[in-house]
């Protein structure tokens, strides 16, 4: 007589289990099956979540570059505007300049 073989893991298990033990046994194996399931769906929520913040972060850098960068520009132009502060004519001008240069946008 040939030995009898088990085409997968869980049916040489399901065998060498007593049979006292097996509905025991199976309700645990359920159980850690929703268990595993349930934890498999929250670590991917979470990678979801974790990819949308990292997202939010660049963004967020991004704008933090750009207002830096903004007012270093203003910055320097300021200087030149420090440059003719003691002539009233050429420092309204200035003033007009940077005035159209940085709020124009903005209206």
């Amino acid at each position: 007589m040939c030995p009898r073989t088990y085409t997968r893991p869980s049916d040489l298990t399901r065998a060498l289990r007593p049979p006292w033990a097996r509905p025991q046994m199976d309700g645990e194996l359920e159980r850690y099956h929703k268990t595993n399931s349930g934890l498999d769906l929250t670590i991917s929520n979470l990678r979801l979540k974790q990819a949308g913040l990292q997202a939010e972060v660049l963004t967020q850098r991004k704008g933090k570059a750009d207002s830096e960068g903004l007012v270093r520009r203003l910055q320097h132009d300021l200087t030149g505007v420090v440059a003719v502060i003691q002539e009233p004519k050429a420092l309204k001008e200035r003033v007009k300049a940077l005035f159209q240069k940085y709020c124009s946008d903005e209206r």
